[in-house]
């Protein structure tokens, strides 16, 4: 089955949010002064892990994996949660544009991956 031009989209923003995320879980690690378990480590290992889950996804998406739609939705409906969390967190109106933005975009992923027509490629 060819794959769709909207997975291949989704799958590309995996790759390069998972590729970015490690960049910046492995820098905030090597970066973090304390030594043990501190909030700059917790975010740091999150941060790593989540880049991991997106290069997971997006070998799933890109290769129609059963699971991975599963996977995707999951993960961009955690994002929401998490973004809407760190507008609380930082109220800069910059930070609040990012993670709208993240939002928008986890959103819209989010309605692509429940069409029928998508849902039907994944539980084949």
């Amino acid at each position: 089955m060819k794959r769709p031009v909207g997975i291949t989209l989704i799958a590309m923003y995996c790759i390069v949010g998972g590729v970015i995320s490690i960049i910046l879980g492995v820098l905030m690690l090597i970066g973090s002064e304390s030594v043990g378990i501190s909030w700059h480590t917790l975010l740091s290992l999150i941060t790593l892990v989540t880049g991991v889950f997106e290069l997971i996804v997006f070998y799933g998406l890109w290769f129609l994996q059963k699971w991975s739609a599963s996977l995707a939705v999951y993960l961009n409906a955690i994002y929401i949660f998490i973004s809407f969390i760190l507008i609380f967190t930082d109220s800069s109106f910059t930070n609040f544009c990012i993670q709208a933005m993240f939002i928008m975009i986890s959103a819209v992923i989010l309605q692509y991956l429940m069409k029928p027509e998508i849902k039907y490629i994944y539980q084949k």
